[in-house]
């Protein structure tokens, strides 16, 4: 091997070796959250203004559940998802979070906690609206 392809090697090697080093050290370092507000809005539907996800899903509230309190857990989750909050979300207006006791933390209108239904397909069914009288979409 010529001296000049071992230096040009040796440079290349050496490039390599600190892009990892830089890389890892920059993993290491904290990185700020990232800043949203919450992940459901109102729009404007046939049957009024309600609130949605980003996705356009309907957003249901439970006559159970009391202010700042879910009581549907384990079977009723698996239908009724909770609009969970991810890190760097900001309450806004008249929305706020709330802790399950399963740790996780909910979005809440008004203090009401907030899900969506297994049944919505498609952004702008409403199949919860009124279920079993105790679902209704969130205004």
């Amino acid at each position: 091997m010529s001296h000049r392809r071992y230096v040009y090697r040796t440079f290349y090697a050496l490039g390599i070796a600190s892009s990892l080093i830089a890389c890892a050290q920059q993993m290491d370092r904290p990185q700020p959250a990232a800043v949203s507000g919450p992940p459901v809005m109102v729009v404007q539907a046939a049957a009024g203004r309600i609130l949605t996800t980003p996705s356009g899903m309907a957003v249901y509230t439970f006559d159970k559940d009391t202010l700042g309190t879910s009581n549907c857990y384990d079977a009723c989750a698996l239908y009724w998802s909770p609009v969970l909050a991810r890190g760097g979300e900001q309450p806004t207006g008249n929305l706020s979070v709330k802790a399950r006791k399963d740790g996780t933390i909910q979005w809440a209108q008004r203090g009401m906690p907030l899900y969506t239904f297994a049944q919505d397909k498609r952004p702008g069914d409403m199949k919860g609206d009124n279920y079993e009288s105790t679902w209704h979409v969130a205004r």
